[in-house]
């Protein structure tokens, strides 16, 4: 027979535990990142893919900040979906370029600032295809 004091104790013990689990779980399988909290979703127009396909990684002066979560045709050439992390910002004045990771590696988009001043890329942004490069085709 348990007295009331360690029944209490249990009790909290058993909801302590059940919370950090949980809480471990959502951190370790990074929740909010699959659910977009924290993300910038951006359109990259592109005059073709150049290579990119979902899941390519999308980098800021060499660092790695975002993936590509689409690629889809249009009548002009293709558009990429890229999802960004908020920090660093990153301004609207930059050139995208598709490059490869080696010379038979997969693509990747580089987004390389011509300034550091505002304004910054918000949710939603176009990055016009004015402002991308892709690599030559080779053939």
């Amino acid at each position: 027979m348990l007295t009331r004091f360690v029944r209490n104790q249990l009790i909290i013990f058993t909801i302590a535990s059940i919370v950090g689990v949980a809480v471990m779980l959502f951190a370790y399988m990074q929740v909010p990142t699959l659910l977009g909290v924290g993300r910038l979703a951006v359109t990259l127009e592109l005059p073709e893919s150049g290579g990119l396909y979902r899941f390519s990684n999308v980098t800021y002066r060499g660092v790695q900040v975002g993936k590509v979560t689409a690629v889809n045709l249009t009548e002009n050439g293709a558009e990429a979906t890229l999802s960004l992390e908020t920090s660093p910002k990153i301004p609207v004045d930059l050139r995208a370029e598709v490059l490869s990771v080696s010379a038979v590696g997969e693509q990747y988009v580089d987004l390389r600032p011509n300034t550091d001043a505002g304004p910054y890329l918000e949710d939603g942004a176009r990055i016009p295809v004015s402002n991308t490069t892709v690599p030559q085709q080779v053939g």
